[in-house]
């Protein structure tokens, strides 16, 4: 994402507002969606007023355990702080995504499962 992508940037933004950035793009990921792409649709959410539904599909254990884990890291990125600029922030989140989606698809592939559904991958499937 380029900084002229988001619309009126927040010259800050908060450590409520990271978490739910980084937990919308984190479900997304876990549902089998690009890290890139995931963050660009958290973002464009939470711009818009919006949050990232989650409440139409049962996730497996293993992906809610990938979204706590991206909601730790960032947690632990954070320390103390109770807000950051806005270039940090997205570094942050685009960092932890990257990180949780190589690790979901690196799980995928070795255990030949669907990380969101927790169910085996078809025979020839691609995680």
């Amino acid at each position: 994402m380029t900084e002229n992508t988001m619309p009126d940037q927040p010259r800050n933004i908060s450590r409520d507002q990271i978490l739910e950035v980084i937990g919308g793009a984190s479900w997304l990921i876990t549902q089998g969606w690009e890290a890139d792409i995931a963050v660009e649709t958290a973002w464009r959410a939470f711009f818009d007023g919006r949050t990232i539904d989650q409440t139409d599909v049962e996730n497996s254990s293993l992906a809610n355990s990938y979204q706590g884990i991206a909601l730790g890291l960032i947690d632990q990125e954070l320390g103390e702080r109770a807000e950051m600029n806005w270039d940090e922030a997205r570094d942050i989140i685009y960092n932890t995504a990257k990180l949780i989606s190589e690790q979901v698809q690196a799980t995928s592939k070795h255990f030949k499962i669907d990380v969101a559904t927790g169910r085996r991958l078809l025979a020839g499937q691609n995680p």
